[in-house]
């Protein structure tokens, strides 16, 4: 069957998430330890209540992740992902600075000011969302209007994870399609209820 998807889905004896494998080409592994997410065994972002921690992961397999930067999330009123940037002033703060393999310099680039600035030449404004009344995407904003940070923030419509291999949110014991506004299974607990 064409466009058929193969997901592997482990939980742990509380029910949550700490492994998903989608078999396709490339297989890609996702592990989900507390707050850290892990792509194909390298670190890819430490989630907090108010953003994440973004990893550069190499191409290289010598060389480990590096940490990009802290990627601040804008919520609206129900908890919906609406905004995502980098005050690129958290870079000296945190000890963070970018690294020029080719001068071999370590730099900080910083506006002192703590705004969120999105001119041209230092935007960062790294990702917007918006969403129609039961959380289709608009995707009506233009994404080269913003740095490519990779990977893009998933946990978007109600903070919850958007699977793009099959265009899902994964709420933990079901899948909401925005598409058609519904759950794509009947709730495990109904019986209790």
């Amino acid at each position: 069957m064409a466009g058929t998807i193969d997901m592997n889905y482990s939980y742990d004896a509380d029910g949550i998430l700490w492994k998903r494998v989608v078999n396709t080409k490339p297989i890609k592994e996702y592990f989900y330890i507390g707050g850290v997410i892990y792509k194909d065994g390298e670190a890819e972002s430490i989630h907090t209540s108010n953003g994440r921690y973004v990893f550069t992961n190499s191409a290289n397999e010598e060389t480990p992740s590096t940490l990009e930067g802290y990627e601040y999330t804008i919520r609206d009123h129900l908890g919906n992902g609406r905004v995502w940037f980098m005050d690129e002033r958290t870079i000296q703060p945190l000890g963070l600075m970018k690294y020029d393999s080719t001068s071999r310099e370590r730099t900080a680039k910083a506006d002192g000011m703590g705004a969120i600035d999105r001119t041209t030449e230092n935007n960062e404004v790294v990702q917007i969302q918006h969403y129609y009344p039961f959380g289709m995407s608009m995707n009506n904003v233009d994404p080269s209007e913003f740095e490519s940070i990779d990977p893009n923030n998933r946990f978007t419509y109600n903070g919850k994870e958007f699977e793009e291999d099959w265009g899902m949110h994964n709420y933990g014991a079901r899948f909401y399609d925005p598409t058609i506004a519904r759950f794509t299974t009947i709730d495990p607990l109904v019986e209790d209820y």
